[in-house]
């Protein structure tokens, strides 16, 4: 692959917060949909007893996910992520997606695309 050439699929950072004890259910899940890289941080909600009750929420211990995912991967993986929020008991979370206008370096971006062995249309060389 010649290292001029610029892949067509951007990165997204996206950002999932889950409750912390979901958080390997969730990293797997979008690991799944070809995230290279994901970081996961203990995060701690503000909301007080009285709205935690309000909202039928039982703890403020979460989990924040950050994960580099391909721009083409992003809208089958939020609709999977919004599924799996409704449907699974206690599986409340939020994720949002934040685009990555740029990059330094081919190898960095391709490894952040998932691009090994694949050429710049994401065809297999």
């Amino acid at each position: 692959m010649d290292n001029k050439t610029i892949a067509p699929t951007k990165p997204e950072l996206l950002i999932t917060v889950v409750n912390r004890n979901e958080a390997h259910y969730y990293e797997d899940l979008i690991q799944s949909f070809g995230a290279n890289l994901q970081f996961t941080a203990d995060g701690t909600g503000t909301a007080n007893a009285l709205l935690l009750q309000r909202l039928g929420l039982d703890t403020t211990e979460k989990a924040v996910i950050f994960s580099m995912v391909r721009a083409d991967q992003l809208r089958p993986l939020m609709e999977t992520l919004e599924a799996r929020f409704r449907a699974l008991r206690d599986g409340k979370g939020i994720a949002a997606a934040i685009p990555v206008n740029s990059m330094i370096g081919t190898l960095a971006y391709q490894f952040l695309i998932d691009a090994r062995g694949k050429g710049p249309l994401g065809e297999n060389v």
